[in-house]
């Protein structure tokens, strides 16, 4: 048993450092996702960066008004 932890530390350990260079895989944080961030010192940050503002909603345009009759444009007085 010994023999085969030693002959496995001879093979395997050259290779050892090789593992170093493996790289991971990329991570997707979804949008609106909780993250929480641990800090050492006190850190400034500027709240209007981290405002959320309503989304834009397009503007109406008013109802159309029916054109007004020439005999109603004017008020009538008289006797």
């Amino acid at each position: 048993m010994t023999g085969a932890i030693i002959a496995s530390d001879v093979l395997f350990f050259p290779a050892a450092p090789l593992f170093l260079f493996i790289h991971g895989k990329d991570v997707v944080i979804a949008k609106g996702a909780p993250v929480t961030a641990y800090v050492d010192q006190n850190t400034a940050l500027d709240r209007s960066k981290f405002a959320t503002t309503p989304p834009a909603t397009p503007p109406v345009a008013p109802a159309p008004q029916p054109p007004t009759p020439p005999s109603a444009a004017w008020p009538v007085v008289g006797p």
